[in-house]
């Protein structure tokens, strides 16, 4: 193949890297050009490439237009240049789904009886396992997920939290749902119900389950895919403040982060380096004409410095810590005034374009 695949004098090497560094738009269009040219961009460390060459940053930008029984559209993807584009739909549809977690390129979401892996750049979806053996009453029982890519196994993990039950799947294997753990925590649902994933792991905000807050998570926890262990994280003490709630968990340049109030106004916090609870680092805070209310979340910070958030309300959001200004990206219609219990909500995933196949 490297001999095919080599333009005049430019080693395969050379060749390689330009390719790895073009959108998926392109690529999928360069497919056809040959057959050694597919093998090429077809190739696992091809793919692999690819992805890991434009990190950076993405979001999808779901809505919906009723709590709980929803029918959700994805209408937006935002590059880290805030670069608003619409997107072409799901060719399943999405209806009414619950999303469960994006990695590796790929969306997962699941209705009342199947989940299913989405990959918006290649326009490609299809069902990847059953719901039966969960004994869910609605896909709103599970009350937090997480979708893990193992690049080791070239394996994805979905993890669900249901009542007191933790349980597991590979997609790679595909055997029955495996209750892996028992959660010795209060898991709390976020807005968007998609965990940050961090080191390979879905991060929650939870409680202890004798807890009196029930509506605002205090503490951190990870799930790790590897042992299938429940393990909390170290969170910095508040001073001057009694409120100790945290707002939103999210992943700011492959870091964790969260935001929590700090007397008027509220912060935003990166835990530098895992693990430990010495590295949690005040990167900006919010002036107090920004409301902080549970369920903000940051996404990912733009090029130029701006940080992208997704909330429970009618707009996705960029804010400049330099300049304290923000910037409304996603705006919804305003709510009919001949339906006065409609809802509608916003909130938004990371997402990386990719060319990574789903399972077969």
């Amino acid at each position: 193949m490297h001999s095919e695949l080599q333009l005049g004098h430019i080693p395969f090497e050379i060749f390689w890297e330009i390719l790895s560094h073009l959108p998926v738009k392109s690529l999928l269009k360069f497919k056809a050009v040959c057959k050694s040219w597919y093998a090429l961009i077809c190739d696992k460390k091809f793919v692999l490439s690819n992805y890991e060459g434009r990190k950076r940053g993405g979001a999808l930008i779901f809505k919906r237009e009723a709590r709980d029984s929803c029918s959700i559209e994805v209408n937006y993807s935002i590059n880290h240049e805030l670069v608003i584009e619409k997107i072409v739909p799901c060719p399943l549809g999405l209806g009414l789904v619950k999303i469960l977690g994006s990695s590796n390129g790929l969306v997962l979401f699941c209705d009342n009886k199947f989940m299913y892996a989405w990959n918006p750049s290649t326009r490609t979806c299809k069902e990847v396992s059953s719901l039966r053996g969960l004994e869910l009453e609605s896909i709103w029982s599970i009350k937090a997920s997480g979708f893990c890519y193992d690049n080791s196994s070239d394996d994805y993990n979905v993890v669900l939290v249901k009542e007191e039950e933790i349980m597991s799947l590979s997609l790679k294997s595909r055997k029955n749902w495996t209750t892996v753990a028992t959660c010795a925590y209060e898991i709390l649902s976020s807005t968007s119900a998609i965990a940050p994933i961090v080191n390979g792991n879905p991060h929650w905000l939870a409680n202890h389950k004798k807890s009196d807050r029930n509506i605002h998570g205090e503490l951190i926890v990870y799930f790790d895919t590897k042992t299938n262990d429940l393990i909390e994280l170290p969170v910095p003490e508040l001073r001057n403040t009694e409120e100790k709630w945290i707002s939103g968990l999210g992943v700011v340049d492959g870091c964790l982060c969260m935001i929590r109030p700090n007397n008027d106004q509220g912060e935003v916090l990166v835990m530098k380096e895992y693990g430990v609870g010495e590295s949690w680092t005040t990167i900006f805070g919010f002036p107090p004409r920004l409301q902080l209310t549970k369920g903000l979340e940051p996404i990912f910070f733009t090029k130029n410095g701006d940080v992208l958030f997704a909330h429970g309300s009618k707009h996705a959001w960029a804010f400049n810590p330099k300049k304290e200004s923000v910037l409304h990206l996603v705006q919804l219609p305003k709510k009919p005034t001949n339906f006065s219990m409609q809802y509608y909500d916003v909130f938004g995933c990371t997402y990386v374009e990719s060319l990574a196949p789903i399972p077969n």
